[in-house]
């Protein structure tokens, strides 16, 4: 089946057809990506994370990105909002190619946008299970706890997650969890009070070479 039309759901893999939904009204102006996602989140009260598959440099800091940066991608720009978020963002995975976006399990606020291409990575670490996990901390001490466990995930300390997205790290990010049976992905997503969070809660960048997939959380707004 093909995903590009798609909001998947993960849990009991409901799919929705976005194809019927109303559709917004764009203009010609063009929006970064990581601008349009802020408004989509402050509109509809959504978040969003993104995982990006890279071709990664000898040194494993600077990335080639597969789906583009949130800095590097435009979209069309949204001026007429519909009641219902499906159109908005069949538009993304209509513009970029090899994206299916995702709602957590978890927290049906919390929506995943991800690059298809990351889950032919062997044991790719945001899919990976933790059986339970409890942690109070900063971001990037939660992330190397849990690559205790997953070593394929590592905390972008850099915070450069492609060639051109060159913020600095984020170190003031507080993490507080304590749940068992989930995924990296949810349990990364679950941690932090999002009132006052930055709508992108936190972007990913996995090489198929190595498997390594690096974290950035993006901070308080």
């Amino acid at each position: 089946m093909k995903l590009n039309n798609y909001l998947v759901i993960l849990s009991g893999s409901l799919i929705i057809n976005l194809v019927t939904a109303a559709q917004p009204t764009t203009n010609a102006s063009k929006v970064q990506l990581e601008i349009l996602l802020n408004r989509i989140g402050q509109h509809y009260d959504k978040y969003f994370t993104v995982e990006n598959a890279s071709g990664v440099l000898e040194d494993e800091r600077v990335t080639v990105s597969g789906l583009p940066n949130t800095a590097d991608v435009f979209l069309r720009n949204v001026t007429n909002w519909p009641v219902n978020i499906s159109s908005v963002l069949a538009d993304i995975t209509n513009t970029i190619a090899n994206t299916v976006i995702i709602q957590d399990v978890k927290n049906t606020n919390i929506l995943h946008i991800i690059d298809r291409r990351v889950f032919a990575v062997n044991k790719y670490a945001l899919d990976e299970k933790l059986s339970a996990i409890k942690f109070e901390g900063t971001a990037e001490k939660f992330v190397t706890k849990i690559s205790a466990t997953v070593p394929n995930l590592k905390i972008n300390n850099s915070g450069v997650v492609g060639a051109s997205e060159c913020l600095a790290a984020n170190f003031i990010t507080r993490v507080s969890i304590d749940i068992a049976d989930v995924c990296v992905r949810e349990a990364l997503s679950l941690g932090n009070d999002l009132k006052g969070y930055h709508r992108i809660i936190w972007t990913a960048s996995t090489s198929p070479q190595t498997g390594i997939t690096r974290v950035k959380y993006e901070g308080p707004q």
